[in-house]
């Protein structure tokens, strides 16, 4: 992992001071801690910075060895990195990835960044370290994992309920209060684009939600109709038709931007594009009414994901409702066609002895223009069905089909070229010599049905597309945790298990030159503990993203986790465990990721609350997906529908949203003393076995 650098470090700098006198003088303006050790760690020197954070006074600290500011199982390791900065000092600026602590008089410890600087005076050699107190940094760092967590679990949220059918407007207020909530806004708005009474194009502020405390804008007369190309939102909108995001600090806006994010009290802000139907729709409006933030690439990825699952439900839904409306139409059309009725005569000679006045809607001429011209409606039949005409006759004539009705459909060549399409049920009439003489039947137009077939496969194909989109968004979503799991994992084993496994091989150096049994034992204690951290860690590493999960799917990957977590969870003795698997064939990776998620959060439960002998895990394939069984004979509880009323089972609702983002399902069995069975399916697209 890369070394990040405190801009603080610039406090540290090699030193040319007269005396240490003068030092003294110029610490106590610092408002930083600023400690002086001779070349052998005895401290010489502390400001009232330092007094502060340790506890102790100047005078109890001058004259002793900088160690007794370290935490006891930490100094033997201060001491060998001490010795080796004096016999090479130089200039060591603020590393925030170094895991520093400072012991207080007290006894307590506190995270501490520290730099170092060499410092001569008097021909004598000193080191100065200025020292920072880390606590809130460690802290913020702690958070932004659970925060950038937070902003996709957000983002999954939306992706489930925008895509599993309901329309958009059902869940836009819960949706917008999760990525509020997550990104620890305090405001998140919807934007509506329209036409107004003079045909311009403008949006409105149509949906909100507001943290504790902030005013809400949703009733802001001046957020109604703002055109989109007003000199405030020109930019803005030229960003976002072409599908980018807009945001920034409102200090650092053009002066033509800011009056409107000041009325509403906003100091920075990102506004995400919706698409639907490849049009831009409208937008949702992240705010941040207490900080200037700078919106990172994660904030960024996540929120702009929500915003394309907000268009690709709203196109969704669209679509549905075209297709609802084209159902509609068909149904109407088919109740109130004006059918032809007619009879046409082959022999003695052709033409029609009847035809209704509906002839003139399909064809376009009267009636009375048929019967004047008795092969007019033969020359109307399109060019390309006038074989339909000629066999069917033909088959008639020769007796080759028996005088039951007969369905066809023809295009007919409408007066002024127009196409138009009948079906027509036909009955042939035959006279006393067998032959054929008359036909007769009702024809009905249905032009409109055959657009509405051509909407309809449009339609579904639009859905295809759209499903397609669904699963693409899972597989990014799925992508993007896995990816940042990946990005932990390597950072863990390529900075922290190396610095331990370093940290337990000089321990080893170090024993070979220790002789007193007590000092063996304490290097002893020290390295079992630096190898616990290590084990430790490496089960970090697993979790976040097992090894066996590419190579031996999911079953292998389940076994793995079963071996090493069953003799940690609660009980006398280790948890008995069967992995069954029935699966014809292995997932796809990210359905393989979100089924390996889901039955892993569900055997941690079983951990945490079961108090269960044994549990079984079965794999099958079903329903062209894939079903996970995990089920325990713990303790049990009153299952009912609503997950999160259970103590100590938030995560359930969890589980359920991430199967259905998925576009699966699940469901928990529980009762009292009976056990819990969690059971979930998910859908895959064929493939062949991993």
């Amino acid at each position: 992992m890369a070394h990040r650098h405190d801009p603080r470090a610039s406090i540290v700098r090699p030193l040319h001071l007269d005396d240490l006198r003068e030092f003294e003088r110029f610490s106590e303006s610092l408002a930083d801690g600023i400690l002086v050790t001779d070349a052998t760690g005895v401290v010489v020197a502390a400001n009232a910075r330092i007094e502060q954070m340790t506890g102790y006074s100047r005078d109890e600290l001058v004259g002793k060895p900088v160690e007794v500011l370290v935490p006891a199982h930490l100094r033997e390791r201060h001491v060998s990195a001490r010795d080796a900065y004096s016999e090479s000092p130089h200039v060591r600026p603020i590393d925030s990835s170094l895991d520093l602590w400072l012991r207080r008089k007290d006894g307590t410890d506190v995270a501490v960044d520290i730099g170092l600087s060499p410092l001569a005076l008097e021909d004598r050699r000193y080191v100065v370290a200025a020292v920072w107190d880390a606590t809130e940094r460690r802290r913020e760092e702690e958070e932004r994992l659970g925060y950038r967590e937070a902003i996709l679990g957000a983002a999954a949220f939306a992706a489930s309920r925008f895509l599993r059918g309901d329309r958009w407007q059902t869940h836009i207020d819960d949706v917008l209060a999760r990525l509020g909530e997550a990104g620890r806004l305090s405001r998140v708005s919807l934007h509506l684009h329209h036409t107004d009474a003079g045909g311009d194009l403008v949006t409105s502020h149509r949906h909100e939600w507001c943290s504790p405390g902030v005013d809400p804008q949703i009733g802001n007369p001046a957020l109604r109709n703002v055109p989109l190309r007003d000199a405030g939102r020109a930019r803005w909108s030229a960003l976002m038709e072409a599908g980018e995001l807009v945001h920034g600090k409102v200090d650092d806006l053009p002066d033509d931007e800011r009056p409107m994010l000041e009325m509403q009290g906003i100091r920075s802000f990102l506004s995400a594009p919706v698409v639907v139907d490849g049009q831009w729709w409208g937008d949702i409006v992240f705010v941040d009414c207490e900080h200037a933030r700078e919106w990172t690439a994660g904030e960024r990825d996540a929120l702009r994901t929500a915003a394309d699952t907000l268009g690709a439900g709203v196109e969704r839904q669209q679509t549905h409702e075209r297709l609802q409306a084209g159902e509609e139409r068909f149904r109407l059309l088919a109740e109130n066609a004006q059918d032809m009725i007619f009879r046409y005569r082959l022999w003695p000679a052709l033409g029609f002895e009847y035809v209704s006045p509906s002839v003139t809607t399909i064809t376009g001429y009267t009636p009375e223009e048929l019967y004047s011209d008795p092969e007019l409606v033969l020359r109307l039949v399109h060019p390309d069905d006038q074989h339909i005409i000629q066999e069917g006759f033909a088959a008639l004539a020769e007796g080759r089909e028996s005088a039951a009705v007969r369905s066809s459909t023809l295009r007919w060549v409408r007066k002024g070229g127009e196409v138009r399409w009948t079906e027509q049920r036909t009955t042939p009439i035959y006279d006393e010599a067998n032959r054929l003489v008359t036909i007769e039947g009702i024809a009905r137009d249905v032009t409109d049905q055959k657009l509405a077939d051509q909407e309809l496969r449009d339609t579904v194909e639009l859905l295809r597309r759209t499903d397609q989109q669904r699963r693409a968004l899972l597989s990014q979503l799925v992508a993007a945790q896995e990816a940042e799991r990946e990005r932990i994992a390597e950072d863990i084993h390529d900075d922290s298990i190396q610095q331990m496994t370093a940290a337990s091989l000089r321990a080893q150096i170090l024993r070979g030159k220790l002789h007193e049994p007590e000092q063996m034992t304490l290097l002893d204690q020290l390295a079992g503990q630096i190898q616990s951290a290590i084990e430790r860690l490496r089960r970090m590493l697993f979790e976040l993203r097992p090894p066996e999960l590419d190579t031996e799917g999911i079953a292998g990957a389940l076994r793995h986790y079963l071996t090493v977590w069953s003799s940690e969870w609660e009980g006398d003795s280790p948890v008995e465990y069967q992995v069954e698997d029935r699966m014809d064939d292995e997932p796809p990776s990210e359905t393989r990721a979100v089924a390996y998620r889901i039955a892993q959060e569900a055997l941690v439960n079983v951990g945490k609350h079961a108090r269960a002998r044994r549990v079984d895990v079965l794999l099958e394939t079903r329903d062209s997906g894939v079903a996970v069984t995990v089920r325990d004979d713990g303790v049990g509880f009153a299952a009912g529908p609503d997950l999160e009323s259970r103590p100590g089972h938030i995560g359930l609702s969890a589980l359920r949203e991430r199967a259905e983002m998925a576009g699966g399902r699940l469901a928990v069995r529980s009762a009292t003393g009976q056990g819990t069975t969690v059971e979930f399916w998910l859908p895959v697209e064929p493939t062949g076995r991993s």
